[in-house]
């Protein structure tokens, strides 16, 4: 998931707790598919486009080995 606002905002407005129960258990739990991780990207905290990639693959990496 990818946000544009901090963490601070996600949280002040509960919007953190509702990614996470609209992906992971409205769409996983729909589809039948475990939830092995969700991340949340924020443009506050990784900057560019790049780091997003890099950070992306990384947990690409950690998911499928």
């Amino acid at each position: 998931m990818l946000g544009a606002s901090g963490q601070r905002t996600y949280e002040k407005h509960g919007y953190a707790d509702a990614l996470h129960a609209q992906i992971s258990h409205g769409i996983f739990d729909y589809c039948g598919a475990p939830v092995i991780t969700a991340e949340l990207l924020l443009m506050e905290e990784l900057g560019t486009p790049d780091a997003y990639l890099d950070a992306a693959y990384h947990i690409g990496r950690r998911v499928f080995g």
